[in-house]
């Protein structure tokens, strides 16, 4: 082969590169999580999901709580859904560039409020 062929090679395997991650790409937009690969067919896969989303798994209302050395955001079955740490000394807090007790209580309170937040816009 010469120069010219081993050219023609190069640029036809790394169009079809190109062309696979293009495809598989546009592929990754039809994909469900936790399934190995779903095809888009018209669209039916995703929507089935998209509805599946709506079904809420962590009902409202979510509570805070306070634990050693900081806060937990449980839901209404008692799962835990987010954990706020500070520090009890404001000074430290600052020294150590972590939260203060009440910074960690406003962030904890705003996750509490999401569900009321988020059903409020979808309505």
């Amino acid at each position: 082969m010469n120069r010219r062929d081993w050219l023609n090679s190069a640029l036809l395997i790394f169009a079809l590169l190109i062309l696979a991650g293009l495809f598989a790409q546009s592929r990754r937009n039809c994909e469900i999580p936790g399934s190995s690969w779903v095809p888009c067919i018209w669209g039916e896969p995703l929507k089935k999901y998209q509805r599946a989303m709506t079904d809420r798994r962590f009902p409202p209302p979510w509570t805070v709580e306070k634990i050693p050395g900081g806060l937990v955001v449980r839901d209404a079955n008692g799962q835990s859904l987010a954990y706020v740490y500070y520090r009890e000394n404001d000074s430290d807090a600052h020294m150590e560039k972590v939260l203060t007790e009440d910074e960690a209580r406003r962030i904890a309170a705003d996750i509490a409020k999401l569900p009321g937040r988020l059903g409020a816009e979808a309505k």
